[in-house]
């Protein structure tokens, strides 16, 4: 689910280079289902390393900035590399001196939004989900010790009273990247997230395994995120957040996959992350070759796209090998952050 949620945010951004493309009509939803599977596995992973005292606030807080970091950085500094081409040809944009890129570059490898533009995080403009989801996992960490079935059962309620007024307000539930905004943010992410911790405590893990649930479930998510409601966007943006993504969840629990099947949704939830904080400096790769090739307008979408994903979900499972995996390796053992226990390595989405 990762995986596929990564690429129809990809997708939906990819609509730059070109006319529109249908897939990518609600792939901005794909955020609250990543917030959802992040609780999920956030609550699986370090639910009983909290309770044992493994983990304290900082200790967990750094484990899950080393678990951001790698790629993070190399997406700041690819989208900082194409800011810096821009004001060298005279089309630097918000940023109008190398300075302010600098001043940039090193708050937002601090997680820092700024407003030069109107975008949270110019540099790379998915960053903003991550922001959330770390002010979420403090929270979560934080005051674990206080969040009963009662407490989550309350910040999910709030939550979703949240989601509906500014799914109302704004017409749709694709918010919160923009300062205009920005208030949609923390309200997705308190929803969708500790609701994710809710089912993982809630749901009993299941050894069902299935082929055809697993292949169904994959088609109506490309469903969703394909489909474009029209006037009743405000009310299909809440039918996917309140009821159909939450289901789905509750089906990860208990529904596993094997085979071929496990084994490319597997390296499809590898690249998810890469994907998701990667694809805009590929974006932005694509469109200058193709303006530059003086064939800008001319690729059909589809086309490109179905070129251009693979290349990309390809490039991220050789980064996550040879460079993700191994600094972060570096990084807990220099931090004295490894543990002994066989616990899963969470995805940050």
């Amino acid at each position: 689910m990762r995986g596929l949620a990564a690429i129809a945010v990809a997708s939906l951004h990819w609509q730059a280079i070109s006319a529109p493309w249908f897939f990518a009509a609600s792939g901005g939803l794909a955020v609250d289902l990543f917030f959802l599977l992040s609780g999920i596995v956030i609550a699986h992973a370090y639910d009983g390393r909290i309770a044992s005292g493994e983990l304290n606030v900082a200790r967990f807080m750094l484990t899950r900035i080393i678990r951001f970091w790698p790629l993070y950085a190399l997406g700041t500094v690819l989208g900082g590399a194409a800011v810096f081409v821009a004001i060298a040809t005279g089309r630097g944009g918000y940023y109008h001196s190398y300075g302010e890129l600098l001043s940039a570059v090193v708050l937002t490898l601090m997680f820092i939004p700024q407003g030069w533009g109107g975008k949270l995080f110019e540099l790379n403009s998915p960053f903003w989900s991550l922001l959330w989801e770390l002010v979420a996992n403090f929270i979560f960490v934080l005051f674990w010790h206080r969040l009963s079935a009662r407490v989550i059962a309350a910040i999910v309620a709030i939550g979703a009273v949240g989601v509906v007024a500014i799914t109302l307000i704004h017409g749709q539930l694709s918010a919160g990247s923009l300062w205009q905004t920005a208030e949609a943010g923390p309200i997705r992410v308190m929803f969708s997230f500790f609701l994710g911790v809710a089912i993982y405590r809630t749901v009993p893990r299941a050894r069902a395994r299935s082929q055809l649930i697993g292949l169904a479930c994959a088609a109506v998510l490309i469903g969703l995120f394909a489909l474009s409601p029209g006037k009743w966007t405000a009310l299909y943006h809440l039918l996917c957040v309140l009821v159909i993504f939450p289901a789905a969840g509750v089906l990860a629990m208990r529904v596993d996959v094997d085979g071929a099947t496990a084994w490319v949704f597997q390296k499809l939830g590898d690249a998810s992350y890469g994907v998701y904080v990667l694809h805009m400096p590929a974006l932005i790769a694509v469109s200058w070759i193709v303006s530059h090739a003086g064939r800008a307008g001319t690729f059909p979408l589809p086309v490109l796209f179905l070129v251009c994903c693979p290349l990309l979900v390809g490039a991220v499972l050789l980064l996550d090998r040879w460079f993700d995996r191994p600094l972060r390796k570096r990084m807990m053992d220099r931090f004295g952050l490894r543990t002994r226990r066989s616990v899963p390595d969470p995805e940050p989405i």
